[in-house]
């Protein structure tokens, strides 16, 4: 009787009835990685059976036979995992992702239902993946932070809007439309909105109709392909509905926390709203036919619980899922009227949903019993085969050339098409027969790293894709490969060029204007070479107006690599004379040359 544990965030025990007390936590300890003596962290309950001590945490079960000085984890073949927001690979099914309480976001790449990664750190939330491109992958961790991977969830890269001094939720929300995937939505207290797959981000207006903005947090977003300038969002105890974009919007009270919003993919003017339970224990779900204007409660044949998610199916308008506290539940009449969907399912707290495309299964993310599966048909055949080739590796502004080739052993007719992160910008391939076959070319405008896909889809839905990723450089760079600017013009001409990587070559003189005594390297720095012969005499303008950072031009005669002589006037560290609206990181160059 005098072992004393205590579980919260972290343990601690004591031997001498309570009197003292030691850490068991690695964090207290200095171990933040842990060791295999430890539990997880987030301790829910304790169980004494005979010798052994249990605990249940948000890291499932584990185990101590020495008073729980030391400890086991015992979570082989058991599905506890709290999952907050999931997404599928529309193609290769097998393929999910999830983010989860406390136990970061898990990937699901093989066959095997237990061939899960850890991908990112730290809770998850919202997940999303490129219905074209499905090796292009989202994920969240709190306060409205995304992360994005090119490789289908290998590498990530963070892409989250800069959201100032906004309060952020710790339920990152992420929407991606289905119709235009490169189109996202998060939200802080502000919706935010991105048309590049996430490279850039923009906050939508915060101007309501007869009220204040709040600083509530967005907690979901609901978009429809019928009308894409309609929004729907949850934040707080309010759902608020747009027609403009975002522009402005019209606020509605709820009687609880709004979880989830939902608009039919058929009719713009129907809507769903899952509610937190209310004290009074009314609708724990709303529902709309005038876009969002008024609300009722519409929760026959539901439970008295919260309903945490709604998620309307993408082809049948008259089918609408809610995920509630004690299990998932299904509408066959537009929401208006409800049974519980499927058999086997646990009466566990569902806390997102996803229909695929085709309809063919709907997947829910539990929290506390993982990941589960309806299938509501099988799809006939089989999805296209999609091969793309082209070079992996070009030089900047030289067009690269992609082929894509389709088949489908059902044979049926296919539509072709590529995407490219370069513009976003779906480019029509080819369609109508089987096989296929389609070229494109992109000429990438800066150096980097830059996918290209072709996706096919087969007259039943079905999809198929290829991507490459492509690392663009600058020819530039070296002295025998500089970036040509056409003698004959015509002028003004411009070439986009990033000397971010750019490296100091054994030909590359100094440059006088940069320079200064006492630092004979001074004056060589990473630099992009251009080449101009005049076909003409006369006097020729060159600048750099308009680039950041600092810039340096000097103009050089003689061959590609030198030996060179220095141009007469022609180097600008500084634009002094305001040629470029008084910017000093910017250059100016009058070169009076000779055909």
């Amino acid at each position: 009787p005098d072992v004393v544990l205590g579980a919260g965030v972290w343990y601690v025990r004591s031997t001498d009835g309570g009197v003292t007390w030691s850490a068991l936590d690695p964090f207290l300890d200095g171990d933040w990685m842990g060791t295999e003596t430890l539990p997880h962290v987030d301790g829910h309950i304790f169980a004494w059976q005979n010798g052994t001590l249990w605990l249940g945490c948000d890291g499932g079960v584990w185990s101590s036979t020495d008073r729980g000085a030391t400890w086991t984890g015992r979570n082989s073949g058991l599905v506890t995992r709290q999952f907050y927001g999931i997404a599928t690979d529309p193609i290769r099914r097998h393929r999910l992702i999830g983010g989860t309480q406390d136990n970061k976001t898990n990937l699901r790449t093989g066959e095997g239902d237990d061939d899960w990664q850890w991908v990112l750190d730290g809770d998850g939330f919202d997940c999303a993946v490129n219905s074209m491109v499905p090796d292009v992958v989202y994920g969240t961790i709190y306060a409205t932070q995304i992360f994005r991977s090119w490789d289908g969830g290998v590498q990530w890269s963070e892409i989250s809007p800069s959201t100032g001094g906004d309060p952020t939720p710790f339920l990152t929300p992420l929407v991606m439309r289905r119709d235009r995937p490169w189109e996202l939505f998060t939200g802080s207290s502000r919706v935010w909105r991105s048309t590049d797959a996430g490279d850039t981000w923009r906050p939508l207006g915060t101007e309501v109709s007869g009220g204040n903005w709040s600083s509530d947090v967005v907690r979901s977003v609901a978009v429809t392909p019928e009308e894409h300038d309609r929004l729907l969002i949850a934040k707080g105890t309010s759902i608020l509905a747009s027609v403009d974009g975002g522009a402005t919007w019209l606020e509605t009270p709820a009687a609880a926390i709004v979880n989830s919003v939902a608009i039919s993919p058929a009719d713009p003017l129907v809507a769903v709203a899952g509610l937190a339970r209310t004290e009074d224990g009314s609708a724990g779900l709303l529902r709309s036919s005038d876009g969002g204007r008024t609300w009722y409660g519409s929760n026959s044949g539901l439970p008295p619980f919260a309903v945490p998610v709604v998620a309307w199916h993408p082809t049948d308008p008259s089918v609408v899922f809610a995920g509630t506290d004690v299990g998932l539940y299904r509408s066959d009449d537009g929401g208006r009227t409800w049974a519980p969907a499927g058999d086997g399912l646990p009466a566990v707290s569902v806390h997102d949903v996803v229909v695929e495309d085709d309809g063919s299964r709907v997947v829910v993310g539990t929290h506390g019993r993982g990941i589960w599966e309806l299938n509501l048909f099988q799809p006939p055949g089989a999805s296209p085969r999609v091969e793309l080739t082209g070079p992996h590796r070009v030089f900047l502004g030289e067009p690269a050339v992609y082929t894509a080739s389709a088949s489908d052993s059902d044979g049926d007719p296919l539509a072709l098409r590529f995407l490219s992160s370069v513009d976003w910008r779906i480019r029509d391939g080819a369609g109508g027969g089987t096989p296929l076959s389609a070229t494109t070319s992109y000429a990438l405008p800066v150096a980097g790293e830059y996918m290209v896909a072709a996706t096919a889809e087969d007259a039943s839905g079905r999809s198929g894709f290829d991507s490459i990723l492509v690392s663009a450089f600058e020819p530039g760079d070296s002295c025998s490969t500089p970036r040509v600017i056409p003698g004959a013009g015509p002028f003004p001409h411009t070439v986009l060029s990033d000397s971010d990587d750019a490296t100091i070559g054994a030909e590359d003189p100094e440059v006088p204007c940069t320079a200064w005594p006492g630092d004979p390297d001074a004056g060589r720095w990473g630099s992009i070479w251009f080449e101009f012969t005049p076909a003409m005499s006369g006097t020729y303008t060159v600048s750099t107006c308009g680039s950041t950072p600092d810039t340096a031009l000097s103009a050089w005669r003689g061959p590609a690599c030198g030996p060179y002589e220095a141009v007469d006037a022609g180097c600008n560290d500084d634009d002094r004379l305001q040629h470029c609206r008084g910017r000093d990181t910017d250059s100016w160059l009058e070169l009076d040359l000779a055909a």
